[in-house]
């Protein structure tokens, strides 16, 4: 009996902590265009911030973004040209 009840509470307290958490509303969105800099020029360290669902995007650490715009649309993050995000995505 005494386990019963213990299992019980542990369900119930379970249940109202899993109720209780609200999901999680992001404020902005990140895109890393490289994340290793150095001599490659293929992963300089470059990130696009944008707030939560648009396309007006920063460039922070803005080097050569070219080929980190182009892995980003690999990877289907764009779905658009690469021409398209440095004109019309990223603000000057």
């Amino acid at each position: 009996m005494k386990t019963t009840n213990y299992l019980l509470l542990s369900f119930f307290l379970l249940t109202i902590n899993a109720l209780a958490q609200k999901p999680t509303n992001y404020a902005f969105q990140v895109v890393p265009l490289g994340i290793r800099g150095g001599i490659d020029e293929s992963n300089l360290s470059a990130y696009l911030l944008a707030p939560a669902n648009t396309t007006d995007f920063i460039c922070l650490d803005a080097g050569t973004i070219n080929t980190g715009i182009q892995k980003a649309i690999e990877k289907k993050v764009f779905k658009t040209t690469t021409e398209t995000v440095l004109k019309k995505y990223i603000e000057v």
